[in-house]
């Protein structure tokens, strides 16, 4: 009703619509949530949606004219819009977080990990609703499990950002969700998740067959800790070459703006950013920081995650499967069922 609001309300509320909207179409489509669109002025099922924003559904043109006079025309994302958002959010961000300025990569990778971790969660939560359907025929899905795939959302960012910050050479900053306080040096009957994943960082001995298939599930689990372990350093190698280059050729060379703004001096006082860097955390990135003595809770950190994305591409990979399986089976049960047709006349 205030008109002087009128301009600001959409730079502010509908970055958070868009995100809002993006994120239950994502999980619609992974099975987290039903597959159905509300009309979003009277709740009833949607047919049509707004061509400009595509964020609003309808169910009759009435339902849209309505809407749009009411709230619609206020939030509606114009491209226009786009751009002051953008400004406005960098603007608040580096307010909120003013350590972007001097570590902006560092926050960069670990935004990267929120998506990754939204679509792992979403993924696993959708298999797994879709899989007690089937058997079961209880139907999960619905804004429960929305907010439990955004809570565990929230709690996988938190761990990899640890996990970052103990990539860039801090690594005590490791929160440890399975690494256990104290492990005797003896025998235990306690299951340890952290000993466990140490003892089997290596490959085993192939030369002394009787204990390396002794425990069928410790080997299996071992080899697969170490299949991951190794993709995860590989990743981290690779991530480290782009960071430094981007370190060396990017941030450094910008003259005034890197002296007096975003570059950090060494230990030493120096200020050769173009030959020693930019960045203190790119200076002290260690790939291997997981595998360490001593750093049993970034280990147990990683193979959580790691564990979490390979069991998402497992749940990916086995829904493609059986939605291959089932159209084969669709067609060929229609085929047989269908009668043959005539042949065209003219």
């Amino acid at each position: 009703r205030r008109k002087y609001l009128r301009p600001l309300v959409p730079v502010f509320f509908s970055p958070l619509v868009a995100l809002y909207c993006r994120g239950r179409r994502t999980l619609k489509k992974r099975g987290v949530s039903r597959r159905r669109w509300a009309c979003s002025l009277c709740r009833r099922r949607a047919r049509w949606k707004c061509v400009r924003c595509l964020r609003s559904y309808y169910c009759s043109r009435q339902c849209q004219n309505v809407s749009w006079h009411i709230v619609h025309k206020h939030v509606c994302y114009k491209p226009a819009r786009f751009w002051w958002s953008v400004v406005v959010y960098s603007v608040g961000g580096v307010l909120a977080v003013p350590g972007v300025l001097k570590e902006p990569l560092v926050y960069d990778f670990m935004l990267t990990f929120l998506p990754m971790n939204f679509l792992a969660t979403g993924i696993i939560a959708g298999g797994i609703a879709t899989d007690i359907k089937r058997l079961l025929a209880v139907d999960i899905r619905g804004r429960t499990l929305e907010v439990l795939v955004v809570l565990l959302t929230l709690l996988l960012t938190f761990i990899t950002s640890k996990l970052v910050r103990g990539y860039f050479g801090d690594p005590s900053q490791c929160w440890g969700v399975f690494a256990s306080g104290s492990v005797s040096s003896g025998h235990t009957d306690e299951f340890s998740e952290t000993t466990f994943f140490r003892d089997n960082i290596h490959v085993p001995d192939p030369s002394n067959p009787v204990s390396l298939f002794s425990s069928p599930f410790t080997f299996l689990h071992g080899s697969i800790s170490n299949i991951l372990f190794y993709i995860a350093v590989s990743f981290l190698r690779f991530s480290q070459i782009w960071f430094e280059k981007w370190d060396y050729y990017v941030f450094s060379r910008l003259g005034f703006i890197s002296r007096r703004i975003i570059c950090t001096p060494t230990l030493n006082g120096n200020t050769d950013y173009i030959n020693d860097g930019c960045f203190p955390s790119v200076r002290n990135i260690n790939p291997n920081f997981f595998l360490e003595e001593g750093r049993e809770s970034c280990r147990a950190d990683m193979s959580l995650m790691l564990f979490l994305y390979a069991g998402a591409l497992a749940f990916l990979a086995y829904g493609s499967l059986d939605r291959h399986r089932r159209g084969r089976a669709r067609n060929a049960g229609g085929q047989r069922g269908h009668r043959e047709r005539r042949p065209h006349q003219d």
